[in-house]
């Protein structure tokens, strides 16, 4: 079942954190390791996660996290360039202009994204091999 919450505080350090769940509830920990994007991109303080729970010998812990709002992330290339020294912000214009893309030369190149059971993947192959897991189960 997935649950939603906000990034409470998270330690890049020791890549511990944890969430405020959306609804009542106690501070559920995390690792970094549990994140289900580029793992180079450390989550931030005030970012919107789903999760699953997942009972440990340590308690509960929150497992397959998934960022909940595309805009969050632009919210974090800010962040990351204003905590690196650099006075540079996010933009607030998700899509580029058609105008602004010709002029440097960039070509719009269309992808194929597989959507199973509310999970996206960019490789068919992929996608084929969660459906064959999820059988066997």
């Amino acid at each position: 079942m997935r649950h939603f919450g906000t990034v409470r505080s998270f330690d890049a350090t020791t890549g511990r954190g944890s969430i405020q769940p959306g609804g009542a509830g106690e501070f559920i920990g995390f690792q970094k390791g549990a994140a289900l994007w580029q793992r180079s991109l450390d989550p931030f303080s005030g970012q919107r996660l789903s999760y699953e729970v997942a009972l440990t010998d340590s308690g509960a812990r929150a497992v397959k996290l998934r960022n909940v709002y595309e805009r969050d992330w632009s919210a974090w290339a800010g962040y990351r360039k204003r905590s690196k020294g650099t006075k540079m912000s996010a933009s607030r214009d998700p899509e580029p202009s058609n105008a602004d893309l010709e002029r440097y030369g960039i070509e719009r190149v269309p992808a194929d994204t597989f959507l199973w059971q509310g999970y996206r993947y960019t490789q068919a192959r992929d996608t084929l091999a969660a459906a064959k897991r999820a059988e066997k189960e």
